[in-house]
């Protein structure tokens, strides 16, 4: 594959699902993502769940127009937690617990492990 730092990244939104289960050894309960932008290597996420740098984690996604799911293992190489938000803004009056809103965290993963073909899925769809 092409270098992280090297790879041309491409914005789009499209819904991925992440499950930890390579983190922990344990079967963990799949949640959502959001992707914000992917290369050929990588891609941005934006979840509320908390992601530790270096975790390995299975990443899914589908490709609009496409069939079947691309499936990674991938590892996570950037990270800005989610955190709740609770003072007002410019303010800094206290917010009431029940309207406290917790703000989405941004993840980077690299693609440790993809098949070739779901790599030139990829290559097609972000060229196109």
């Amino acid at each position: 594959m092409e270098n992280l730092n090297r790879a041309e990244r491409h914005d789009l939104k499209i819904i991925g699902e992440i499950n930890s289960t390579p983190q922990t050894g344990t079967a963990t309960r799949p949640f959502l993502c959001n992707t914000l932008n992917m290369s050929l290597t990588g891609a941005l996420l934006e979840t509320s769940q908390l992601l530790p740098l270096g975790a390995l984690l299975d990443y899914s996604f589908r490709l609009p127009g496409a069939g079947e799911r691309v499936k990674v293992l991938a590892e996570i190489v950037r990270s800005e937690p989610a955190e709740t938000k609770s003072k007002v803004p410019g303010e800094g009056a206290e917010v009431p617990q029940n309207m406290r809103r917790q703000t989405l965290g941004l993840y980077g993963i690299r693609f440790l492990e993809i098949k070739e073909s779901d790599v030139a899925a990829i290559k097609s769809f972000l060229l196109s």
